[in-house]
């Protein structure tokens, strides 16, 4: 599958140091973001150990499910080890895509909208053979 990603993030206006992270993995066809919870401490740790465990997870064959599990209770762990005031914590946002199809899941304010997606090309196998069915859109819509 050929696909062309690019990303962008920003600490916002109030933040000093940006606590967002992403994850790609070429051999899952994943994507991921993951936005560290401000006014939470360590943010910046919590969004790399989610994107950390997700990906290794899903590099053993684990459900996106269970890797979401699997982040969430070693950012767990994490926090209780620092003894922080507050716990650690991040919002997590999911694309996967396989063969022709593709699973969204998200933790959190942070979310995939389907229907925003953009075609770009019609080169691929999967929008030639959905698009002139009008599937597509019946896809997106539904989500």
């Amino acid at each position: 599958m050929n696909y062309k990603l690019a990303h962008n993030s920003h600490a916002g206006i109030k933040r000093s140091h940006n606590e967002d992270t992403y994850g790609i993995s070429h051999q899952q066809n994943t994507f991921l973001v993951a936005d560290g919870m401000g006014g939470h401490d360590h943010g910046e740790i919590a969004s790399a150990l989610a994107r950390d465990y997700i990906l290794d997870g899903l590099a053993d064959n684990k459900t996106v499910q269970q890797a979401i599990y699997d982040a969430n209770e070693a950012i767990i762990t994490s926090s209780l080890e620092k003894g922080s005031q507050l716990p650690m914590g991040t919002t997590i946002a999911i694309m996967q895509f396989t063969d022709n199809q593709y699973q969204c899941a998200w933790v959190g304010d942070s979310r995939l909208q389907p229907s925003a997606l953009i075609i770009l090309t019609c080169r691929n196998w999967l929008i030639s053979n959905l698009l002139p069915l009008n599937k597509l859109a019946a896809i997106l819509t539904a989500m």
